[in-house]
């Protein structure tokens, strides 16, 4: 059974919102290039918090590429592929969902028309067959997101080469909670840490929480990954003295209306 906390929380000035995470990222990296897959229309927030970035996207549905090729961001975009990214080259059925087209997916769960729309045949290749002779040449580091509506470990897997490449210094990836999906194997969070634990990275920050309307049930969050070796992950500590004796001065206080006295040694 947990206990209840006497400790209060020092604000940390952390809400848990995408652009509190990105300009929290920005700390520890300098990215040149963006390679985004499951683009969308774009992804404004991260375009715009490292706007020195190159941009390359990869989105199977054409009606969005057109979008990106007409968007603020195409001086930026040096390449597109219209197409799904998973571990393996050829062709796949996309189930588009006309009612919230950026949220199309290549696996279907159930039935219902609702959920899955209709189908599209959509090309699908590697990210390693898309990219990897470019960043094996390129000069600076690389943010990798990925959001393509559950079959992570696919994509992660067609990106071997370039994740073992050493360019990639942060990937943001959008995980389940639980099986939305007909997948081949979970999409559960702990199978992705696992895996790109064996590529060298580790967790970093999670945000954009996503609390299912049925039930309120967490559904979905975003998490950053960087490389294990990160300045991020070195001399790290939760409270500074100051914030320490601020904290310890509330929790003695909690400890006396809860009728306990002081420690002694």
């Amino acid at each position: 059974m947990f206990t209840p906390s006497v400790r209060s929380s020092i604000d940390s000035k952390r809400k848990g919102v995408t652009e509190d995470a990105y300009n929290y990222l920005k700390k520890y990296i300098d990215p040149k290039l963006i390679i985004d897959i499951g683009a969308g229309m774009g992804t404004a927030e991260l375009y715009e918090r490292f706007p020195k970035c190159d941009i390359y996207t990869i989105e199977p549905i054409e009606e969005l590429c057109n979008i990106l090729k007409a968007s603020g961001y195409k001086k930026r975009i040096k390449k597109m592929f219209n197409g799904a990214c998973l571990d393996f080259k050829g062709q796949v059925d996309l189930n588009i969902h006309p009612d919230v087209l950026a949220s199309s997916t290549v696996l279907e769960k159930g039935t219902n028309k609702l959920t899955n729309g209709f189908k599209r045949n959509v090309d699908v290749d590697k990210l390693d067959n898309l990219f990897f002779d470019d960043i094996k040449s390129f000069d600076g580091e690389i943010i990798l997101k990925i959001d393509v509506q559950g079959p992570n470990l696919d994509v992660i897997r067609g990106s071997n080469n370039i994740l073992r490449s050493g360019k990639i210094a942060a990937i943001l990836i959008e995980l389940y909670i639980h099986d939305l999906f007909d997948t081949k194997e979970s999409c559960n969070p702990y199978q992705v840490f696992k895996l790109l634990d064996s590529y060298g990275f580790r967790i970093f920050d999670l945000h954009s929480l996503y609390f299912a309307p049925s039930d309120n049930a967490l559904v979905q969050f975003d998490a950053i990954f960087l490389k294990k070796e990160s300045s991020a992950f070195l001399d790290r500590i939760a409270e500074t003295d100051s914030q320490r004796i601020i904290s310890n001065r509330e929790c003695i206080e909690r400890y006396e209306n809860l009728g306990l006295n002081k420690f002694e040694e």
